[in-house]
C-alpha cells in the first residue's frame, strides 16, 4: 500500500510507487475510523485499521481503549468537516527521547506526503486522556478554521521539538547559565568511568548513545594527538570521543554533514549532561572541541584561551586651541 521515501531517512514502506492520497483514498471509500502507522526500521508502516460505530465522539472513546504505550500517527475520519480527515501525532509524555524527536521530525513530512489538504485538525496528543470523547469538540475542529503559513507550521514545529526536549525558552536561558544545565538526560553505563579513568596517554574511546538511551563505548583507538585523532572517528554518524593527551584528557564532538536528522539531535541536546556526568565522576578536560565532518578537528591542544580583558581608558577630551 506504501512505498514514499521521506526526508530524515523515514520512508513509508510498501511497494505501491504512487501512495500520496492511498491512505486517504482507503478512509474515504471503505470508511473504517481510523487508520494508524508507526516508524519502525526507518519506515512508516501500518499497524492497524479501527472500524469504529459511525459516531465520532464513542470511536475517540474506542480508539483511547486500542492505543498501547507506543507512539503512533492517527489519520481519523472527521465527520463534522467533509473531506477531512483528523491527523493525531500521539507520543505519550514519558515515551524516550528518541521516539519524540524522531516523531516530531517526521510528522510533517508524512502529512505533506499524504496530502496536507485533506487533514484538519492535526493535533499533538501526549496524553491518553486527550484522545476521548470528552476531547470531542477539542478534536473535531471547525471548518472556518484557517490553514498554517509555511511560517506558522515551522514556529509550531520549534515549539512542539521545546516541549519534546524537556522545556521552551526559558529553560534553555536556565541551561546556558552555567555548566550545571545536563540537557537531555542519558544514562551512563557503568564500565564508562572506569574505561576513561583507566586510559593511557594515547588512547581514544569512541561514545555513542544506545537504543536504549544509555551512553556506551563503541570502540576504541591510539592516536598521537588532536591532528591525528580523525581517522579514529566513524565519518557518517555523530559521536563523542574521548582522548587522553599529555596531562589530561580532551573530548571531541563530531556530527558529520550525513547525519539523520533525529541522531544530530539526540546528540546535540545530550552532548552537555555527558560532559557533566564525566566531571562529576572525576574526568575533567583540557578542552571540548566540537566539528562537523572528523577532518575539520583542528590540531591545537592548548585549552582554549580566553582573551585578556582590556584595560580602561578615559576618553580624551576636545583639544585645546
Amino acid at each position: 500500500m506504501f512505498g514514499l521515501v521521506l526526508s530524515g531517512d523515514v520512508q513509508i514502506a510498501g511497494e505501491n510507487k504512487h501512495p500520496c492520497t492511498e491512505t486517504v483514498k482507503y478512509l474515504r471509500y471503505v470508511q473504517p475510523r481510523a487508520f494508524l502507522m508507526s516508524i519502525e526500521d526507518e519506515q512508516v508502516v501500518p499497524k492497524g485499521v479501527v472500524a469504529g460505530s459511525g459516531d465520532l465522539r464513542r470511536d475517540l472513546d474506542l480508539l483511547q481503549a486500542e492505543l498501547a504505550e507506543e507512539a503512533v500517527y492517527l489519520v481519523v475520519r472527521n465527520d463534522n468537516i467533509s473531506n477531512k480527515f483528523i491527523f493525531i501525532s500521539f507520543v505519550l509524555d514519558n515515551a524516550p527521547v528518541r521516539s519524540k524527536m524522531l516523531y516530531a521530525s517526521t510528522k510533517n513530512t508524512v502529512i505533506r506526503q499524504l496530502g496536507v489538504e485533506f487533514f484538519h485538525p492535526i493535533v499533538f496528543i501526549n496524553d491518553k486522556d486527550e484522545l476521548s470523547g470528552d476531547a470531542y469538540e477539542t478534536l473535531r475542529g471547525t471548518d472556518g478554521a484557517k490553514p498554517l503559513s509555511s511560517s506558522e507550521e515551522s514556529l509550531a514545529t520549534v515549539k512542539q521539538m521545546e516541549l519534546l526536549s524537556g522545556g521552551g525558552i526559558e529553560r534553555r536561558k536556565q541551561q546556558l547559565v552555567g555548566a550545571g544545565s545536563s540537557g537531555l538526560k542519558m544514562g551512563v553505563e557503568g564500565d564508562l568511568l572506569d574505561k576513561l579513568r583507566g586510559l593511557d596517554i594515547g588512547q581514544t574511546v569512541t561514545i555513542v548513545i544506545g537504543g536504549d538511551e544509555q551512553f556506551r563505548v563503541d570502540g576504541t583507538a591510539t592516536a598521537t594527538g588532536l591532528g591525528d585523532i580523525a581517522s579514529t572517528i566513524p565519518p557518517h554518524s555523530p559521536t563523542y570521543t574521548v582522548a587522553r593527551f599529555g596531562s589530561g584528557y580532551y573530548f571531541v564532538y563530531c556530527c558529520p554533514s550525513g547525519s539523520k536528522v533525529r541522531d544530530r539531535m539526540v546528540y546535540a541536546s545530550s552532548k552537555q549532561g555527558l560532559l557533566n556526568d564525566l566531571k562529576s565522576g572525576g574526568i575533567d578536560f583540557i578542552k571540548v572541541v566540537e566539528a562537523g565532518d572528523p577532518d575539520e578537528i583542528v590540531a591545537d591542544e592548548g585549552p582554549l584561551r580566553v582573551p585578556a580583558a582590556q584595560a580602561f581608558h578615559k576618553p580624551r577630551g576636545p583639544r585645546r586651541r
